[in-house]
């Protein structure tokens, strides 16, 4: 990832140089600032969509012809779980009240996607009625799955110079309504109005942005128009000129198609959503995985159709052609660029912003140029990437040997994928090869039958000569620090913390 020095003023020339620098001039403001923790129901509940005795049948056998996925790493009980530990954040907010304990004022910045309502479950389903009583059941749901984090919050603001910021994304976008900003102020402060008071909501009232003293801040979501909602009508109250019976949340489209699509994938396999490379993840399925590659793809068309012809009325935002096929394409090639764009742009636009700090992208930069400094904070959800493994060379030209090899050991060895699932899926190639025989030995269909049957045999062997990769977590705990000087002085830097020895480092 592109980086560059910290981002230094010049009044702060001699301001933060190493520890005894910082205790001797200690900061007049810190602001912590961290993004995408997407939080929800918690690592404890189980999640089952499927209500009635039919459904779950479904539910059986779709797992048993296209198979699930899984991953150590994922929590069997709630897959869509993307921040399974409190307590690395616990830990964290003691390190952070612990190092800037000196300064003037200590500022919590959530940036965004605290909370991601999205995978929230709503009696059995994922898509919510758009009214402010389904996201108040939805926020309850998220406080009753993370105790200790809002319990450490809590905990955090009870020294009087110290604020907490909960910016709204398009994953949160249910912290726009007033009745889910008060549960989560009477969450964290219960009875006390001076803890209260030093919990703000950066929300459609001030753009989902906030300008403080040089600084820019904003979730990011504003740079894809699929996922950014209009501050002017986040709560929509008329139509036609005509008042509704109940206010509604205009949710983006992007928000809708991953409630009600994303989520039906992940379920099948928790790797979507948590990929830092999605090519060689559609390369691997459409290589490996057939039924689950047909399986997704039947599910994306019907969901991008269904929210295409048959989108909630109350919604105020066309869905064209183009916002379609822009949603499809940066899904598929997990195009993050538009938030580094986004940035410069602003940059470029607002000369009094010497620097910019975004998330939503979940990939972390920091970088410096002539116009200011721009950081994207990352994310602390769970991340992982695909390594192949590296194949011997003593093999030379016929490493296709190794990989058949490897690829006989891995269907024999136990407890990796399920022998019914391995025959099933051999018995049912076998069956469309037969059957294929069959129409062509009759004569019916026999063009069809015999491309049907070359392409049952070619995919065969490309899958026997396919090499499984290895997930490798990738999880970064990177936020942003923010110091303002007595002086006029600030500095911006991108720092990680280290859970297993509680260290705060730069990132390099």
């Amino acid at each position: 990832m592109e980086t560059d020095k910290p981002f230094i003023t010049e009044k702060t020339s001699t301001a933060g140089q190493g520890q005894g620098a910082f205790l001797r001039n200690p900061p007049e403001e810190v602001h912590v600032v961290v993004s995408d923790l997407h939080m929800s129901e918690g690592v404890l509940r189980p999640i089952a969509c499927a209500t009635s005795p039919w459904g779950r049948l479904m539910e059986k056998v779709k797992c048993y012809i296209f198979g699930r996925e899984t991953n150590p790493c994922v929590n069997p009980n709630n897959p869509l779980e993307d921040f399974p530990d409190d307590g690395i954040f616990v830990k964290f907010l003691n390190r952070i009240a612990e190092r800037y304990e000196t300064a003037g004022q200590l500022v919590l910045r959530f940036l965004g996607d605290t909370f991601d309502s999205l995978v929230v479950t709503w009696e059995g389903d994922y898509v919510e009625p758009p009214f402010e009583q389904a996201a108040l059941v939805k926020m309850e749901k998220i406080i009753a799955g993370h105790p200790a984090f809002f319990d450490a919050v809590a905990e955090f603001l009870r020294e009087p110079k110290r604020r907490v910021d909960f910016f709204v994304g398009n994953h949160d976008l249910i912290l726009a309504w007033p009745a889910v900003q008060r549960c989560l102020i009477g969450r964290i402060a219960g009875e006390d109005d001076d803890i209260a008071a030093r919990i703000r909501f950066v929300d459609q009232h001030q753009g989902f942005m906030d300008f403080h003293r040089g600084v820019l801040y904003s979730h990011g979501m504003e740079s894809q128009v699929q996922n950014s909602p209009r501050p002017e009508n986040t709560i929509v109250t008329h139509r036609f000129g005509r008042p509704l019976r109940l206010p509604v949340l205009n949710i983006p489209f992007g928000s809708r198609v991953y409630a009600s699509v994303i989520n039906r994938i992940k379920m099948n396999n928790p790797l979507v959503g948590r990929l830092t490379n999605y090519r060689d993840f559609v390369a691997e399925a459409a290589l490996r995985r057939w039924g689950w590659t047909l399986y997704t793809a039947c599910i994306v068309s019907s969901g991008y159709v269904k929210q295409l012809f048959f989108r909630d009325p109350s919604a105020q935002r066309g869905i064209g052609l183009s916002l379609l096929a822009n949603t499809i394409t940066q899904a598929l090639t997990c195009d993050v660029v538009e938030v580094d764009r986004y940035a410069a742009r602003l940059l470029g636009e607002r000369p009094e912003v010497k620097a910019v700090l975004l998330g939503h992208s979940h990939n972390w930069r920091r970088v410096s140029g002539s116009h200011g400094t721009y950081i994207n904070t990352g994310t602390w959800m769970m991340l992982f990437g695909l390594e192949y493994p590296k194949m011997e060379l003593i093999w030379g030209r016929f490493r296709f040997v190794e990989q058949a090899w490897r690829k006989t050991q891995r269907f024999f060895r136990a407890h990796e994928v399920p022998r019914s699932i391995q025959l099933s899926y051999i018995l049912f190639w076998v069956a469309f090869v037969v059957a294929a025989g069959f129409l062509i030995h009759f004569g019916v269909l026999e063009l069809p039958a015999v491309i049907l049957m070359v392409l049952l045999i070619l995919a065969a062997f490309i899958s026997l000569f396919v090499t499984k990769p290895n997930v490798v977590p990738l999880r970064r705990l990177t936020f942003a620090l923010v110091k303002h000087f007595t002086d006029g002085g600030l500095r911006v830097s991108l720092r990680e913390f280290v859970s297993e020895t509680g260290e705060i480092r730069e990132v390099v």
